[in-house]
């Protein structure tokens, strides 16, 4: 069999076809969320971009902090954070650090876990950012939720070991809320969390609303579970006949305020339409 030469073409027999005049850009970004999550944390990447992609000129960019084991607990947290992990996550969003019009590209700054925020403290979690930087946590976004719904009595329910829902329940308390009912399910790691059923999560948040105890809102906490997806937290305050706040929702909401982004949106509850 005779091999059949191939025509190799010159690079340089190419055709250079000038663009159509001066490059255009769009205008920047309204509003750009720089989010540091967990790096177990399943769920933001999804339920963050889908609540953002609704809102025109706004965009959401994610880090992950690189976690040395999958326990949700403070020594956990604590390595995190004195190993510069957090630090290192933030920094991975820092370029760029202009848009084209000269201003801050990220506009807001958040760390996205709800219990890593309440164990470590804000001024350690702050520590973690550009000095100049506007920024906020999952556990400010909450309490800032939870107040501007004028929220007294709720139910909480969590998917925390003990220890970390008993510090939860105690925070809320110093805050000045009252949790007269609560559920925990003893859940470790984030992979775990994020299995729950959202039927099921729906199913609990139904058991505390017919405890009997007279309540304002269920306070879902920890981002890891999938509670923010769209429609979810309207259909359940209309099956509940209560307020809902989750972790995600709040945050993202804290988040958007904070950047001067007061759209309102459906299927995410009263936080979205009144607040």
């Amino acid at each position: 069999t005779k091999a059949i030469a191939m025509a190799v073409p010159s690079p340089c027999q190419a055709q250079s076809v000038p663009v159509p005049g001066p490059v255009r850009f769009s205008a920047p970004a309204r509003a750009v969320l720089g989010v540091v999550q967990i790096g177990t944390d399943l769920v933001m990447d999804v339920e963050g971009s889908l609540l953002v992609s609704t809102l025109k000129g706004v965009e959401i960019r994610h880090a992950k902090i690189p976690l040395v084991q999958e326990e949700i607990c403070a020594e956990t947290y604590h390595k995190a954070f004195e190993s510069g992990a957090i630090k290192a996550a933030v920094d991975s969003l820092r370029i760029p650090e202009k848009n084209l019009a000269g201003e801050n590209y990220i506009t807001v700054w958040g760390v996205s876990c709800t219990s890593m925020s309440f164990v470590l403290g804000e001024a350690r979690v702050r520590s973690c950012f550009p000095p100049d930087a506007i920024t906020t946590n999952m556990w400010l976004a909450v309490v800032a939720a939870l107040r501007a719904l004028r929220i007294q009595k709720l139910g909480l329910l969590v998917p925390y070991i003990e220890e970390v829902s008993t510090k939860n329940r105690d925070l809320l308390q110093a805050e000045g809320f009252e949790v007269p009912v609560y559920s925990t399910m003893g859940l470790p790691r984030d992979v775990e969390t994020s299995s729950v059923a959202p039927d099921y999560i729906e199913e609990c948040v139904l058991k505390l609303v017919r405890s009997g105890q007279p309540l304002d809102a269920i306070f879902i906490g920890c981002s890891a579970f999938r509670a923010c997806m769209p429609g979810f937290i309207s259909q359940l305050e209309q099956k509940a006949g209560i307020t809902i706040v989750t972790s995600t929702q709040a945050f993202l909401w804290n988040m958007l305020r904070t950047a001067g982004v007061e759209d309102q949106i459906g299927d995410y509850g009263r936080l979205f339409l009144e607040c």
